[in-house]
Formats: C-alpha cells, sequence, structure tokens
C-alpha cells in the first residue's frame, strides 16, 4: 500500500484550510471579475437592467455575500489559531512609588 510520509493531523488540516481558502477566493474573484464585466462591457437596455440581468445580479449578489463570510471566518480562524505562548505578554503593572520614610 503507501509507504510514504504521512501527515499529521495539523499538516492535514492546515492544507484543508489553505485549499478552501483558495477555492473560495477564486470564486470570490470570478464572481467579482463577472459582475464587473457584465457592467462595463455588456450593453443594457436604455429603460432599466433587463429581467435576466437582474435576477443574475440577485443570485451573485447572494454568493458574493456567503463567500465574503467565509473568506472572514477563514481569516478570523487563522488569527485565533496562532499559539499563545509566541504572543508577546502584556506590560506588567507600573509599581506603585515608594513613601519616603521621615525619622
Amino acid at each position: 500500500m503507501f509507504k510514504g510520509l504521512r501527515y499529521t493531523t495539523e499538516e492535514l488540516e492546515s492544507r484543508l484550510k489553505f485549499f478552501a481558502g483558495v477555492v473560495l477566493v477564486s470564486v470570490f474573484g470570478g464572481a467579482m471579475f463577472t459582475i464587473i464585466y457584465s457592467l462595463v462591457f455588456v450593453t443594457q437596455p436604455m429603460s432599466g437592467i433587463a429581467p435576466a440581468d437582474k435576477q443574475f445580479f440577485k443570485i451573485l449578489e447572494t454568493m458574493i455575500t456567503f463567500l465574503a463570510g467565509s473568506i472572514t471566518t477563514l481569516v478570523t480562524l487563522k488569527a485565533t489559531d496562532s499559539n499563545p505562548s509566541e504572543t508577546v505578554p502584556p506590560p506588567a503593572p507600573p509599581e506603585p512609588p515608594k513613601e519616603e520614610v521621615k525619622p
């Protein structure tokens, strides 16, 4: 069977997150390109937007909202998964001033 190097759970999880992020960003970019292309280069009727185009934009709007939320979630999870030991500790509180004792 397979006798090569086996990945650890962390490596597999990080590869899965990377692949999911690349797919989501690609779909998001493609959708944005489609919207910009159709707005700039496709001739629209003079009296408003065509009914088919209106439905097309509704679908794209929902899809882009979902993808933007997914991408934000992935980025947020990556930020919160960082190792706490690698972060800089908060500064120590200042010491109270010492009072001088008068004899």
